[in-house]
């Protein structure tokens, strides 16, 4: 049962401050601070095997076109966490991207604008997904950057597993690892401990926002409508991590050859089907 406070509104289940957000998956009633917190808390175990904010690290977050929304809550959350000596965290956005900061939550990042040709036409979830870690890696060569925190969630990649599952589609796994390591540069799905609704919630609490210009692509992805008839919501545990290596091992093990582009296993020599979908072999960006 939801308890209410002396006012009337509901108050969080953890401090017992006003409560903004209804999590859902536990039932829980929280205030913005402990929202925070919590994801938080996912966002830093999460990363924590991983190494990835140890001393010296230089992160990159990129506003991507998956979803831009995220990309600002998962920005703000590294924001508040402490790193390691001599660590150094960015923010990355592509000109078809503006953000709305109005309270100025970013502006200790310093910030990199970028142009990126060519942009896919496609809402191919795959393909903008792609695009986005392409980018972003190409960037933080350039930048002397070694890790890039991507905002998916783990509502996204049990999203991704339905997609890539009714595709029928091996190449389409490659892209469903929680993290790789390409030439020395940790891309990890920074977020794949929390849930999408979370991390959506918090921003736009705090008065973030991001919209899409002319021409910048947006992923449309038909499974979300299967997830959401789901009473307990769409979550992929943590115990289901090693299933879905399961999977993803078993289907990227039937394929020969390997991507020139990204490296990921492919059907064919040359370049993998979403590589050649979005000729990722002419990305180019040029810092704005």
């Amino acid at each position: 049962m939801k308890e209410a406070g002396a006012e009337g509104f509901e108050v969080c289940s953890i401090c017992g401050s006003r409560a903004v957000y209804y999590r859902r998956a536990s039932g829980h009633m929280l205030c913005v601070r402990c929202l925070g917190l919590e994801l938080e808390r996912g966002v830093r175990g999460f990363l924590r095997p991983l190494r990835a904010l140890r001393p010296g690290s230089r992160v990159l977050v990129p506003i991507t076109f998956y979803n831009p929304i995220a990309s600002l809550g998962l920005a703000f959350i590294v924001s508040r966490m402490k790193m390691g000596y001599g660590s150094v965290a960015s923010i990355a956005i592509p000109g078809v991207l503006v953000l709305e900061d109005p309270k100025g939550l970013l502006k200790g990042f310093k910030t990199f604008k970028v142009g990126i040709e060519p942009l896919p036409k496609t809402g191919d979830p795959f393909a903008i997904l792609k695009l986005d870690k392409l980018w972003s890696l190409k960037l933080a060569r350039e930048l002397d950057y070694n890790v890039i925190l991507m905002p998916i969630t783990s509502t996204d990649v049990t999203a991704l597993t339905l997609e890539a599952s009714l595709r029928g589609d091996e190449e389409l796994w490659a892209d469903l690892s929680y993290y790789d390591i390409i030439n020395g540069t940790l891309i990890t799905y920074a977020l794949a401990g929390v849930e999408l609704e979370a991390i959506m919630a918090y921003t736009a609490l705090n008065g973030l926002n991001a919209y899409r210009v002319s021409g910048a692509p947006k992923p449309e992805t038909s499974s979300y409508k299967i997830l959401y008839t789901l009473k307990r919501g769409p979550e992929l545990e943590f115990s289901s991590y090693k299933v879905l290596a399961l999977f993803r091992n078993s289907a990227l093990g039937k394929l020969s050859f390997k991507c020139g582009v990204c490296g990921s296993p492919s059907k064919e020599p040359g370049y993998c089907g979403v590589c050649r979908s979005i000729r990722a072999y002419d990305l180019i960006i040029v810092n704005l």
